[in-house]
Protein backbone atom coordinates (compact mmCIF):
# COMPACT_ATOMS: atom_id res chain seq x y z
CA UNK A 1 0.00 0.00 0.00
CA UNK A 2 2.08 2.60 -1.08
CA UNK A 3 1.35 5.02 -2.88
CA UNK A 4 2.36 7.27 -6.44
CA UNK A 5 3.16 10.96 -5.42
CA UNK A 6 0.87 11.68 -8.43
CA UNK A 7 -2.00 10.21 -5.60
CA UNK A 8 -0.34 11.22 -2.73
CA UNK A 9 -0.85 15.07 -4.27
CA UNK A 10 -4.18 14.07 -5.03
CA UNK A 11 -5.10 12.69 -1.95
CA UNK A 12 -3.64 16.19 -0.49
CA UNK A 13 -5.65 18.48 -2.47
CA UNK A 14 -8.95 16.97 -2.67
CA UNK A 15 -9.95 15.27 0.65
CA UNK A 16 -11.13 18.71 2.53
CA UNK A 17 -13.55 19.33 -0.38
CA UNK A 18 -14.64 16.00 -0.97
CA UNK A 19 -14.16 13.63 1.54
CA UNK A 20 -16.06 10.55 0.14
CA UNK A 21 -14.32 10.91 -2.76
CA UNK A 22 -11.20 10.64 -1.00
CA UNK A 23 -12.03 8.08 1.36
CA UNK A 24 -12.93 5.74 -1.73
CA UNK A 25 -9.63 6.48 -3.17
CA UNK A 26 -8.17 5.23 0.09
CA UNK A 27 -10.42 2.13 -0.07
CA UNK A 28 -9.50 1.43 -3.57
CA UNK A 29 -5.57 1.79 -2.30
CA UNK A 30 -6.12 -0.65 -0.04
CA UNK A 31 -8.24 -3.22 -1.87
CA UNK A 32 -6.14 -3.65 -5.13
CA UNK A 33 -2.44 -4.78 -4.88
CA UNK A 34 -0.54 -4.31 -8.52
CA UNK A 35 -0.95 -7.55 -10.54
CA UNK A 36 3.15 -7.92 -10.39
CA UNK A 37 4.58 -9.91 -13.32
CA UNK A 38 7.82 -11.96 -11.88
CA UNK A 39 10.26 -14.57 -13.62
CA UNK A 40 10.24 -17.92 -12.84
CA UNK A 41 12.81 -18.22 -10.68
CA UNK A 42 14.46 -21.34 -8.87
CA UNK A 43 11.95 -21.58 -6.36
CA UNK A 44 9.70 -22.79 -8.53
CA UNK A 45 11.84 -25.39 -9.86
CA UNK A 46 12.61 -26.58 -6.81
CA UNK A 47 8.94 -26.93 -5.57
CA UNK A 48 5.44 -28.57 -6.76
CA UNK A 49 3.00 -25.93 -7.82
CA UNK A 50 -0.25 -27.25 -6.58
CA UNK A 51 -3.98 -25.60 -6.46
CA UNK A 52 -6.16 -26.65 -3.09
CA UNK A 53 -9.80 -27.43 -3.14
CA UNK A 54 -11.04 -23.70 -3.18
CA UNK A 55 -8.33 -22.69 -6.18
CA UNK A 56 -6.03 -21.56 -3.84
CA UNK A 57 -2.47 -22.50 -5.38
CA UNK A 58 0.47 -22.52 -3.17
CA UNK A 59 4.23 -24.26 -3.62
CA UNK A 60 4.93 -27.07 -1.89
CA UNK A 61 8.56 -27.88 -0.87
CA UNK A 62 8.61 -31.42 1.14
CA UNK A 63 7.04 -34.65 0.25
CA UNK A 64 5.65 -35.80 3.37
CA UNK A 65 5.46 -35.00 6.92
CA UNK A 66 3.37 -32.16 9.27
CA UNK A 67 2.09 -28.71 7.76
CA UNK A 68 3.34 -25.53 7.61
CA UNK A 69 1.46 -23.12 5.61
CA UNK A 70 2.98 -19.86 4.60
CA UNK A 71 1.61 -16.54 3.85
CA UNK A 72 3.47 -13.59 2.13
CA UNK A 73 2.47 -10.04 2.10
CA UNK A 74 0.94 -7.02 0.21
CA UNK A 75 2.40 -7.36 -3.17
CA UNK A 76 4.50 -10.36 -2.52
CA UNK A 77 4.53 -13.43 -3.56
CA UNK A 78 4.98 -17.66 -2.30
CA UNK A 79 8.73 -17.62 -4.16
CA UNK A 80 9.57 -15.68 -0.97
CA UNK A 81 9.98 -18.66 1.10
CA UNK A 82 12.22 -20.72 -0.99
CA UNK A 83 15.19 -20.61 1.50
CA UNK A 84 12.60 -21.38 4.16
CA UNK A 85 10.61 -24.54 2.44
CA UNK A 86 14.03 -26.49 1.53
CA UNK A 87 15.58 -26.09 4.49
CA UNK A 88 11.61 -26.87 6.84
CA UNK A 89 11.83 -29.95 3.99
CA UNK A 90 15.01 -31.01 4.92
CA UNK A 91 14.21 -31.65 8.43
CA UNK A 92 10.72 -33.31 7.44
CA UNK A 93 8.19 -30.82 7.30
CA UNK A 94 5.73 -30.07 4.21
CA UNK A 95 5.44 -26.35 3.25
CA UNK A 96 2.88 -24.70 1.63
CA UNK A 97 3.50 -21.01 0.49
CA UNK A 98 0.02 -19.79 -0.86
CA UNK A 99 -0.92 -17.41 -3.68
CA UNK A 100 -2.74 -14.95 -1.62
CA UNK A 101 -5.82 -13.64 -3.00
CA UNK A 102 -5.69 -10.85 -5.39
CA UNK A 103 -2.07 -11.87 -6.14
CA UNK A 104 -0.12 -13.47 -9.10
CA UNK A 105 -2.72 -15.75 -10.91
CA UNK A 106 -5.18 -15.51 -8.43
CA UNK A 107 -9.10 -15.38 -9.69
CA UNK A 108 -9.81 -12.73 -6.73
CA UNK A 109 -9.99 -9.46 -8.02
CA UNK A 110 -9.20 -7.98 -4.60
CA UNK A 111 -7.10 -8.46 -0.85
CA UNK A 112 -7.33 -7.69 2.41
CA UNK A 113 -6.74 -8.78 5.53
CA UNK A 114 -10.04 -10.33 6.15
CA UNK A 115 -9.20 -12.61 2.55
CA UNK A 116 -6.41 -13.56 3.37
CA UNK A 117 -7.58 -15.25 6.40
CA UNK A 118 -9.90 -16.87 4.85
CA UNK A 119 -7.69 -18.48 2.58
CA UNK A 120 -5.42 -19.74 5.72
CA UNK A 121 -8.21 -21.10 7.17
CA UNK A 122 -8.96 -22.46 3.74
CA UNK A 123 -5.77 -24.51 3.49
CA UNK A 124 -5.78 -25.32 7.07
CA UNK A 125 -9.36 -27.32 6.42
CA UNK A 126 -7.97 -29.11 3.67
CA UNK A 127 -4.11 -29.59 4.77
CA UNK A 128 -4.85 -30.08 8.27
CA UNK A 129 -3.60 -31.10 10.96
CA UNK A 130 -1.11 -27.78 10.48
CA UNK A 131 2.01 -28.02 12.66
CA UNK A 132 2.69 -24.49 12.06
CA UNK A 133 1.81 -20.85 10.02
CA UNK A 134 4.92 -18.44 9.02
CA UNK A 135 3.19 -15.10 7.94
CA UNK A 136 5.28 -12.46 6.52
CA UNK A 137 3.94 -8.46 6.67
CA UNK A 138 0.44 -8.80 6.09
CA UNK A 139 0.39 -12.62 6.15
CA UNK A 140 1.85 -12.20 9.10
CA UNK A 141 -1.24 -10.27 11.01
CA UNK A 142 -3.81 -12.91 8.82
CA UNK A 143 -1.67 -15.36 10.23
CA UNK A 144 -2.74 -14.05 13.91
CA UNK A 145 -6.13 -13.47 13.10
CA UNK A 146 -6.69 -16.96 11.28
CA UNK A 147 -5.81 -18.04 15.11
CA UNK A 148 -8.23 -16.26 16.62
CA UNK A 149 -10.74 -17.38 14.13
CA UNK A 150 -10.18 -21.37 14.41
CA UNK A 151 -6.70 -21.42 13.22
CA UNK A 152 -4.85 -24.11 15.51
CA UNK A 153 -1.18 -24.38 15.49
CA UNK A 154 1.85 -25.71 17.34
CA UNK A 155 3.88 -22.71 16.36
CA UNK A 156 3.43 -19.70 15.03
CA UNK A 157 5.96 -16.81 13.11
CA UNK A 158 5.44 -13.53 12.42
CA UNK A 159 8.24 -12.04 9.84
CA UNK A 160 7.61 -7.90 9.71
CA UNK A 161 4.13 -8.24 10.60
CA UNK A 162 2.32 -5.38 12.01
CA UNK A 163 0.58 -4.95 14.97
CA UNK A 164 -3.20 -5.19 14.11
CA UNK A 165 -4.37 -3.69 11.42
CA UNK A 166 -5.34 0.10 12.58
CA UNK A 167 -1.84 1.49 12.12
CA UNK A 168 -1.29 -0.03 8.69
CA UNK A 169 -4.44 1.94 7.13
CA UNK A 170 -3.63 4.93 9.36
CA UNK A 171 -0.15 5.06 8.00
CA UNK A 172 -1.66 5.02 4.42
CA UNK A 173 -4.44 7.54 5.41
CA UNK A 174 -1.40 9.76 6.32
CA UNK A 175 0.70 9.26 3.24
CA UNK A 176 -2.53 10.39 1.22
CA UNK A 177 -2.91 13.43 3.68
CA UNK A 178 -6.62 12.75 4.33
CA UNK A 179 -8.42 15.02 6.44
CA UNK A 180 -10.18 13.91 9.45
CA UNK A 181 -13.73 13.09 7.93
CA UNK A 182 -12.12 11.28 5.12
CA UNK A 183 -9.82 9.37 6.98
CA UNK A 184 -12.63 8.43 9.30
CA UNK A 185 -14.43 7.29 6.74
CA UNK A 186 -12.13 5.35 4.89
CA UNK A 187 -11.52 3.25 8.53
CA UNK A 188 -15.34 3.17 8.57
CA UNK A 189 -15.26 1.70 4.69
CA UNK A 190 -12.65 -0.85 5.64
CA UNK A 191 -14.04 -2.27 8.55
CA UNK A 192 -16.98 -2.89 6.23
CA UNK A 193 -15.24 -4.45 3.59
CA UNK A 194 -13.00 -7.13 5.65
CA UNK A 195 -15.63 -7.80 8.16
CA UNK A 196 -12.40 -6.85 10.94
CA UNK A 197 -13.30 -4.54 13.69
CA UNK A 198 -9.87 -2.55 13.75
CA UNK A 199 -10.01 -2.61 17.59
CA UNK A 200 -10.51 -6.31 18.20
CA UNK A 201 -7.26 -6.81 15.79
CA UNK A 202 -4.49 -5.36 18.13
CA UNK A 203 -2.41 -7.57 20.30
CA UNK A 204 -3.52 -6.55 23.14
CA UNK A 205 -7.41 -8.46 21.95
CA UNK A 206 -5.37 -11.02 19.67
CA UNK A 207 -2.96 -12.63 21.89
CA UNK A 208 -5.57 -12.95 25.01
CA UNK A 209 -6.94 -15.54 22.60
CA UNK A 210 -4.11 -17.28 21.49
CA UNK A 211 -1.84 -19.86 23.43
CA UNK A 212 0.65 -21.00 20.20
CA UNK A 213 4.48 -20.40 21.06
CA UNK A 214 4.92 -17.00 18.18
CA UNK A 215 7.94 -16.40 17.24
CA UNK A 216 8.35 -12.65 15.82
CA UNK A 217 11.17 -11.39 13.48
CA UNK A 218 11.28 -7.75 12.87
CA UNK A 219 14.34 -5.37 11.90
CA UNK A 220 15.43 -1.95 13.07
CA UNK A 221 15.34 -0.64 10.40
CA UNK A 222 12.08 -1.81 8.46
CA UNK A 223 10.92 1.00 6.07
CA UNK A 224 7.66 -0.13 6.08
CA UNK A 225 6.37 -1.75 9.72
CA UNK A 226 8.11 0.22 11.92
CA UNK A 227 9.82 -2.21 14.66
CA UNK A 228 7.82 -0.34 17.30
CA UNK A 229 4.84 -2.84 16.66
CA UNK A 230 7.34 -5.99 17.04
CA UNK A 231 7.87 -4.89 20.71
CA UNK A 232 4.11 -3.99 21.05
CA UNK A 233 3.26 -7.85 20.08
CA UNK A 234 5.98 -9.10 22.11
CA UNK A 235 4.59 -6.67 25.07
CA UNK A 236 1.21 -8.23 24.92
CA UNK A 237 2.32 -11.82 24.48
CA UNK A 238 4.25 -12.78 27.66
CA UNK A 239 6.24 -15.50 27.61
CA UNK A 240 5.04 -16.92 24.79
CA UNK A 241 6.79 -15.20 22.49
CA UNK A 242 10.38 -14.87 21.38
CA UNK A 243 11.87 -11.92 19.49
CA UNK A 244 14.82 -12.29 17.32
CA UNK A 245 15.35 -8.35 16.09
CA UNK A 246 17.66 -8.16 13.02
CA UNK A 247 19.61 -4.62 11.67
CA UNK A 248 19.74 -3.72 7.82
CA UNK A 249 17.60 -5.99 6.27
CA UNK A 250 14.39 -3.95 5.77
CA UNK A 251 10.80 -5.32 4.99
CA UNK A 252 11.81 -8.49 2.73
CA UNK A 253 15.10 -9.05 2.76
CA UNK A 254 14.77 -10.56 6.12
CA UNK A 255 13.25 -13.99 4.81
CA UNK A 256 16.15 -14.49 3.05
CA UNK A 257 18.73 -13.79 5.63
CA UNK A 258 20.48 -17.22 6.78
CA UNK A 259 20.46 -16.76 10.51
CA UNK A 260 16.91 -16.09 10.24
CA UNK A 261 16.14 -19.29 8.31
CA UNK A 262 17.78 -20.85 10.61
CA UNK A 263 16.04 -19.55 13.69
CA UNK A 264 12.78 -19.77 11.93
CA UNK A 265 14.02 -23.70 11.11
CA UNK A 266 15.01 -24.18 14.90
CA UNK A 267 12.03 -22.65 15.94
CA UNK A 268 9.42 -24.84 14.37
CA UNK A 269 11.14 -28.13 14.64
CA UNK A 270 11.62 -27.64 18.67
Amino acid sequence: MNPSALIRNIGRLVSPVLPAASARLAESLATQPRRRSFRSDDAEADAETVTLRFGLKALRWGESGPVIIALHGWEGRPQQFRSLGIDLAGRGYQVFALTAPGHGDSPDREAHPGLFVDALLEAAGELGPVHGVIGHSMGAGAALLAQVNGLRVERSVCVAGPAGYRGVLERLADQLGLAPASRASFLRAMEARTGLLLNQTHPAEVLKSIDTRLLIVHDHDDPVVPYADAEAIVRHGSDRVDLLATRGLGHGRVLKDRAVVETITDFMHS
